[in-house]
């Protein structure tokens, strides 16, 4: 599979810009995450809805850009200080790469909670935008 799966571990790098006169960048993570990649696990809420449904269109190495009304980026998500209610976002967004749904399979229920706690906290810590 070339493109990202429901539940996949995503890297990315994207920088969102306001849809004003000033276009004015808002999020990089190039310059607001020390050059390292956002990543987040798709399907969990994590990042915009605009965002999200883009990089699962995108082999890794492709840069896209992404024209979001308010309903796809921060009218039903937590929205940064500085992006005003009722914006309309672009974003450049560049697949790194993902890691697949972790396989389950022969894990007993003590496992399964620990490693899916892991994960949440991990998302937790990492949940910049």
């Amino acid at each position: 599979m070339d493109c990202p799966l429901h539940d996949s571990l995503l890297h990315v790098h994207c920088k969102g810009m306001l849809l004003n006169e000033e276009r004015r960048v808002f999020y990089d993570t190039r310059v607001d995450n020390n050059d390292q990649p956002l990543e987040f696990s798709s399907g969990e809420g994590l990042v915009p809805g605009g965002l999200e449904m883009c990089v699962h269109l995108m082999l890794p190495g492709e840069i896209a850009l992404v024209t979001c009304p308010p309903d796809y980026a921060y009218d039903k998500f937590p929205r940064p200080a500085n992006v005003p209610e009722g914006a309309h976002v672009q974003w450049e967004i560049e697949l790194l790469g993902f890691e697949m749904p972790k396989d389950w399979t022969g894990l007993n229920f003590k496992s399964i909670m620990d490693n899916a706690e892991k994960i949440r906290l991990t998302a937790m810590l990492r949940r910049k935008i």
